[in-house]
């Protein structure tokens, strides 16, 4: 009979309540029933929405975490409920998330120390020719792996094209550096005529030099390194072009799309 008490007075608000699209209509009509079905799951319903206390929801959230809904689902879930309750005058279950103890643990990647001239400790050349093409031109593994320098190489930048990009679009990195044009002859004498690093020697044995040097250096062999590229450029340009058009230019060089990524990047 309690229960029945709390789907009518929930289903006059949520009929009278027209905001929002049909998808937000029908996400609060879900969640606001689900709560009424935690309520007597857990064994203690009030007579009415007004008597719902602090301790209702407390119980709630614990049958949620015994269900192993995501932290992330119940603070969407509460966004709903908190407007229910201020609409029908509860004040007193509206709890924040964390004094619910609804607590979203993000995943932090932990900062990797590059040590100054940690680089000069690869021996293998070809590890060390990858790792260059990722710090000084903001290639992936797999481009650095993919360039031809008979084709890809100019005189005044480097010339990516689709077929062996990330993103399958062209894109150009200017030569800026007496390093870069180092790193580049470097890698031609790596390479025989017209084939890359992969054609020379197998992706196979390529990746497990790539590992065996990291390892050494006890830093992670699965991350890409070329946010490193996009902070040289940082430091180097912003008091030249500004941070909006740097980060224009960072993002083309790079074939970066996302604001997000590049923010990722630059605070690696």
């Amino acid at each position: 009979m309690r229960k029945q008490s709390l789907r009518t007075e929930a289903n006059r608000y949520l009929k009278t309540n027209k905001s929002g699209c049909f998808e937000l209509k029908k996400r609060r009509y879900q969640v606001i029933h689900q709560l009424i079905d935690a309520l007597f799951i857990i064994g203690d319903v009030p007579r009415q929405w007004q008597e719902l206390s602090p301790t209702h929801m407390h119980n709630i959230v614990r049958h949620w975490h015994k269900k192993k809904i995501k932290p992330s689902t119940m603070m969407k879930h509460m966004t709903i409920i908190r407007s229910f309750f201020h609409a029908i005058g509860n004040s007193a279950a509206l709890l924040d998330n964390k004094t619910l103890g609804i607590v979203h643990n993000k995943n932090l990647r932990k900062k990797i120390n590059i040590r100054p001239n940690i680089w000069q400790e690869i021996s293998n050349p070809t590890t060390l020719a990858l790792m260059k093409m990722q710090t000084h031109f903001g290639l992936t593994l797999s481009e650095a792996m993919r360039l031809v320098p008979e084709i890809h190489i100019n005189d005044h930048a480097l010339s990516l094209t689709r077929e062996m990009t990330f993103n399958s679009l062209d894109r150009s990195i200017p030569l800026r550096t007496e390093v870069q044009m180092q790193i580049l002859n470097k890698l031609k004498q790596l390479t025989p005529s017209h084939k890359s690093l992969r054609e020379t020697s197998s992706a196979d044995s390529i990746r497990l030099h790539w590992n065996q040097s990291l390892k050494t250096l006890k830093i992670p062999s699965n991350k890409s390194y070329r946010y490193l590229y996009a902070q040289q450029m940082q430091e180097q340009l912003q008091p030249l072009l500004g941070h909006y058009l740097l980060n224009l230019l960072i993002m083309d060089e790079m074939g970066i799309k996302s604001r997000t990524t590049l923010w990722h990047y630059l605070n690696e």
